[in-house]
């Protein structure tokens, strides 16, 4: 009876350690190394124009800058995937660090623009109906400060930070799509967190882009990330019916 008491523990073990546990792979890593000058054609960038004018986002002292006086839209697929292919489950992580301008912060508009988001289109005209998590920016209520907002697909935003930041001010973001459920989350660093509300349905993932558009400022970007991370399964049948059985035998050896 010892031995079967050892067997089914050894059992139980082996199934729990066979459960998947939850992993993040790197996607995406983008440091803005380059030389002063167009993001889209320097060597090593793996940024395509979507849309607008092209060679008009720039590199300028190893970040990248984004102008609301130009058109130019971009996007970087994910390592493994295609434009026909994409990640379908788990979520998308994205960190990275932005700072407003000053000399030209985001000026007013009813509810904000977006510039920057998760994409996944089929194709390289950036379908905004394939955009996630999109992150907005908005005028504040006095001087250079602006607001952040978010949505989870729609045009415009369906949350915002109530509280304004600085211009000039790096911020730490973290933007967060789940893709099972369609909803976004953005933190910022001392900040706090919030959550989209409209609701959305994504059939996958393939790419992050950035957007230039009127009255959103000028900003900079850098240190940018892009984890996916898995689902964590619960605990399958087969290892359930192993504890049982293993209770099941240490009762029995105990009478």
């Amino acid at each position: 009876m010892k031995l079967s008491v050892t067997f089914a523990f050894a059992a139980f073990v082996a199934m729990l350690f066979a459960i998947p546990q939850a992993s993040a792979a790197l996607v995406l890593s983008e440091t803005f190394s380059y030389p002063d000058g167009p993001l889209v054609g320097a060597a090593g960038s793996p940024w395509t124009t979507s849309s607008g004018t092209a060679g008009q986002q720039n590199v300028v002292g190893g970040e990248l800058y984004l102008s609301d006086n130009e058109t130019e839209d971009t996007r970087a697929e994910f390592l493994g995937t295609t434009l026909a292919t994409g990640f379908t489950s788990g979520s998308i992580v994205a960190t990275f660090q932005m700072r407003m301008d000053s000399a030209d912060p985001a000026s007013s508009s009813a509810t904000g623009k977006y510039i920057t988001h998760f994409i996944g289109d089929s194709d390289e005209l950036g379908d905004p109906g394939s955009f996630f998590g999109r992150v907005f920016v908005n005028d504040g209520s006095a001087g250079t400060d602006f607001v952040l907002g978010l949505s989870n697909s729609a045009g415009t935003a369906s949350t915002a930070f109530v509280t304004e930041l600085n211009s000039d001010t790096t911020y730490d973001l973290t933007l967060t799509l789940d893709i099972d459920s369609g909803t976004s989350s953005l933190s910022v660093g001392g900040l706090g967190t919030i959550n989209a509300t409209d609701a959305a349905t994504v059939a996958r993932v393939n790419a992050f882009g950035f957007r230039q558009t009127t009255t959103t400022g000028d900003q900079f970007f850098d240190n940018l990330a892009v984890n996916t991370i898995s689902a964590v399964p619960e605990p399958g049948s087969f290892a359930m019916l192993g504890l049982i059985g293993l209770v099941g035998l240490t009762n029995r050896r105990r009478k």
